[in-house]
C-alpha cells in the first residue's frame, strides 16, 4: 500500500492551506473530498446565462488578503488577485441615507456626524497596533495571544456586547453601522463578545478592505491546490470519508470537518469520556441564501450603497437587535438582518456586459428548511424599490440544503458551531491544543477550531504546523 506522511478530509480552504503546508515541507499528503468538486464554502458556481458566476457562500475576505498563511504559501504568485471595491462597506436607512465604512478612517469619522470624534479615538489607537492584533485574531487566543499587550489593548472595548459598545456612539447611523457589523456573530446583540466581533470587522477594513478575488472565491481553493500538487500532493475528489478505520496509513490525519463528523468517524475511539466535550459542541442559527443576475446594478435608493462591496440591510441598532434575538431564540424574524454582497462593484468581469451579480443571504434559525427569499427581498424593496424588474435569474438556497451541499454546515451553520457561551475561545474543547484530538495521530483543522470561520486558511496553518512540531514524516515506502 502507498504510504503518506498525512492524509488531509476535505478540500476547503482550510483542509487545502493545511495540506499547502506540509507539501511545501517536504511532507507527502494525500487529500480526499466527498465532492466532485474542491472548495467547500469557496466555490463558485455558474447561472444559467453563459459567463455569470456567483459564489455559493463567502465572497469578501478581509481576513483572506490578512491571512498570513496565504502570504507564506505565495499565492499572490501563483496568480490570486485581490480586487477592493469603492466603498467597503454600506449600511442604509429608511431615509435614504447610509452610514459608510471607508478604508480612509477619516472619511469614515466625517461621515458619521457627532459620533465622528468618538469613532476616531475608538479606532485609531487600535489600527496603530493592526498588525500584532491581527495575529491575535488569526491565532489561538488561549493559552496567551503571540501579542498580549495589543490584545489586551484591543480586549478593553473587544469584550463587550454590541449593545454597550454603542453606547459611546449617539448617533443612528453609528449605532446600526455597528449592529450590523456585530451581527456577523449570528449572536444576540447583547452576548459579551459581540462588540469585538464586530470591531475586528471595522478595523480590518481600515486595514486592509473588504476584497474579493478576481473571478469568484474559487480562485483560493484552485491556488491552494496548485501549491499542493506542485509539491508532489495528491487531491482526489468524489472520495466520503466516513470512517478513520478506513483511510490509508498515515503519520497524521487532519480532519477538515466539525465535530459532529469527528465523533462518526472515530465511532468507539471517541466513545465514553474521550467524547464528551465534542459531543457538548453546539451549532448556531443559519443563513438562507439568494443569489440573483440582474440586468442592470441595484437600484440603492442612497448613492454610496451603489459602490458598495457589502450592504448590511436592516436598519437601526434596536431593529437588527430585536432580529437576532428572535432568530436566536428559534424563530424567525420578520424583517431579518440581511447581508448583501455586490462583487461585480470590484470584479466586472464576473458577468456579461450589462449583467450584474448580487447575493444576499439572511439570518434563519438552525435546521429551517424555508425559503426565506421572499423576507430577503422585502429587505430590498425598503432600500432599492424597483429592484425586482432586474431580475433575470434567481437561486436559492435553504439552510438544511446549506447542510446537503457541505455536511460541515450543519443545520445551515455556516460558521462551523456557535460562537457563544464561550466556544469563540474553546474552540473546540481545551485551552492548550485545540487542533490535536483525543484521537491519536489525528488533528482537527476545520472552522471549529481557531480562529474560525472565513477563508483564510488559518485553522489548516495552525494545525499543519502542530503537526510538524509534533510528528516527522514516515519514511517513504511501498
Amino acid at each position: 500500500m502507498t504510504q503518506y506522511d498525512a492524509v488531509v478530509v476535505g478540500a476547503g480552504p482550510n483542509g487545502l492551506t493545511a495540506a499547502a503546508r506540509l507539501t511545501t515541507a517536504g511532507w507527502r499528503v494525500l487529500v480526499l473530498e466527498r465532492s466532485s468538486k474542491i472548495g467547500g464554502g469557496s466555490r463558485t458556481e455558474a447561472f444559467t446565462e453563459a459567463g455569470a458566476v456567483y459564489d455559493v457562500c463567502s465572497t469578501a475576505h478581509p481576513f483572506g488578503q490578512a491571512s498570513p498563511a496565504f502570504a507564506a504559501l505565495g499565492l499572490e504568485r501563483h496568480g490570486l488577485r485581490w480586487c477592493h471595491p469603492p466603498v467597503p462597506l454600506a449600511h442604509p436607512f429608511d431615509d435614504g441615507s447610509a452610514a459608510v465604512l471607508y478604508r480612509d478612517l477619516d472619511t469614515t469619522a466625517g461621515g458619521l456626524g457627532l459620533d465622528g470624534p468618538a469613532y476616531r479615538s475608538l479606532l485609531e489607537p487600535l489600527l496603530a497596533r493592526w498588525p500584532e492584533i491581527c495575529d491575535g485574531f488569526l491565532g489561538p487566543l488561549l493559552p496567551l495571544p503571540t501579542h498580549p499587550v495589543a490584545m489586551a489593548r484591543f480586549g478593553v472595548v473587544g469584550l463587550a456586547s454590541a449593545a454597550r459598545l454603542v453606547r459611546r456612539f449617539q448617533e443612528p447611523a453609528t449605532r446600526g453601522l455597528i449592529a450590523g457589523l456585530a451581527a456577523h456573530s449570528f449572536l444576540p446583540l447583547e452576548d459579551l463578545l459581540t462588540g469585538g466581533m464586530g470591531l475586528s470587522l471595522g478595523l480590518a477594513a481600515h486595514a486592509v478592505g473588504w476584497p474579493v478575488v478576481e473571478g469568484g472565491s474559487q480562485a483560493i481553493v484552485d491556488t491552494l491546490a496548485a501549491v499542493v500538487t506542485e509539491h508532489g500532493g495528491e487531491i482526489v475528489t468524489d472520495h466520503e470519508v466516513t470512517s478513520l478505520g478506513s483511510l490509508p496509513p498515515a503519520t497524521a490525519v487532519l480532519l477538515d470537518v466539525t465535530p459532529r463528523q469527528l465523533l462518526t468517524m472515530a465511532g468507539d475511539r471517541l466513545a465514553g469520556w474521550h467524547g464528551w466535550r465534542l459531543r457538548q459542541w453546539r451549532y448556531g442559527p443559519a443563513a438562507c441564501k439568494a443569489d440573483y443576475l440582474l440586468s442592470g446594478p441595484m437600484p440603492w435608493t442612497a448613492e454610496a450603497c451603489r459602490q458598495a462591496g457589502v450592504l448590511h440591510l436592516g436598519g437601526r441598532f434596536e431593529d437588527i437587535a430585536r432580529a437576532e434575538r428572535t432568530n436566536s431564540a428559534g424563530t424567525m424574524a420578520e424583517r431579518p438582518f440581511v447581508l448583501v454582497s455586490q462583487p461585480m462593484v470590484a470584479d466586472a468581469g464576473r458577468a456579461p456586459a450589462g449583467r450584474h451579480v448580487v447575493w444576499a443571504y439572511a439570518h434563519v434559525p438552525g435546521t429551517s428548511a424555508a425559503d426565506e427569499s421572499d423576507r430577503i427581498e422585502a429587505q430590498f424593496d425598503r432600500f432599492a424599490p424597483g429592484w425586482r424588474d432586474l431580475i433575470v435569474e434567481k437561486r436559492v438556497k435553504t439552510a438544511m440544503e446549506f447542510e446537503a451541499y457541505d455536511p460541515n454546515y450543519i443545520g445551515g451553520d455556516i460558521a462551523g458551531g456557535s460562537l457563544g457561551r464561550g466556544q469563540l475561545v474553546l474552540r473546540p474543547w481545551g485551552v492548550f491544543d485545540p487542533y490535536r484530538t483525543p484521537v491519536p495521530d489525528v488533528w482537527l483543522c476545520s472552522a471549529s477550531t481557531p480562529p474560525g470561520a472565513g477563508a483564510h486558511g488559518m485553522c489548516g496553518w495552525h494545525a499543519a504546523g502542530r503537526v510538524l512540531s509534533a510528528r516527522a514524516p514516515r519514511s517513504r515506502t511501498g
